[in-house]
């Protein structure tokens, strides 16, 4: 309920967020086997006889992947990248992990670039984008792009030493934390301490 609250303040559509939850349907598909291959006890549903730990062990694939999906989708719809990458800093992840977290989020798009030239190259061929029909053809393009990703890995990591990086991105734009963002951020976690505490008294209380 919480997430969801999170979901509606920053006006996310729910076609956007549930498009981008699909990610986790194969698991999902893969888990539905649990109730059925699980241990005894069994119990009865509708006409299938299903694992009662089986069926707990789909619940918590459905709940941690559900809400693992949600919190990535709503970070990544209301933060900015560098936004992100600040936030990890603050967070003392590793110097190195941040740094390669920034360089892949800056050359996706640079890749996705070459992949995409190099479909018109073959189209300009006579290879047409049929996935089924051109598989090796497609196959063929994923040497030329590493090396050429890779050369221009190459190039950018010798520039950067020649400017003196030393392994840590330097922080651009850093702006101190509000009050108001101090609050908003501690609300939900407050609303959480007290769903749960109100469940637990309910529960020892009954």
């Amino acid at each position: 309920g919480i997430l969801v609250s999170v979901m509606v303040v920053a006006g996310l559509p729910a076609g956007f967020v549930l498009r981008r939850c699909l990610v986790i349907a194969p698991f999902l598909i893969a888990a539905l086997l649990l109730p059925f291959l699980g241990p005894e006890p069994n119990m009865a549903v509708g006409p299938f006889s299903v694992s009662v730990e089986g069926l707990w062990g789909f619940w918590n694939i459905l709940a941690k992947g559900g809400l693992g999906v949600l919190t990535s989708v709503t970070l990544a719809a209301t933060t900015e990248v560098p936004d992100i990458f600040r936030g990890m800093d603050r967070l003392h992840v590793p110097p190195v992990l941040t740094a390669i977290a920034g360089f892949m989020m800056r050359y996706l798009d640079t890749i996705g670039g070459e992949v995409e030239r190099t479909r018109t190259a073959m189209e300009l061929r006579g290879q047409r984008s049929r996935w089924l029909g051109n598989t090796l053809a497609i196959a063929s393009i994923g040497g030329p792009l590493f090396v050429r990703a890779y050369e221009r890995g190459e190039r950018v990591h010798q520039a950067m030493l020649v400017r003196g990086f030393n392994g840590v991105m330097p922080s651009v734009g850093d702006t101190p934390i509000s009050r108001r963002q101090i609050l908003v951020a501690a609300l939900p976690t407050l609303l959480a301490v007290i769903t749960t505490t109100i469940a637990w008294l309910t529960i020892f209380s009954g």
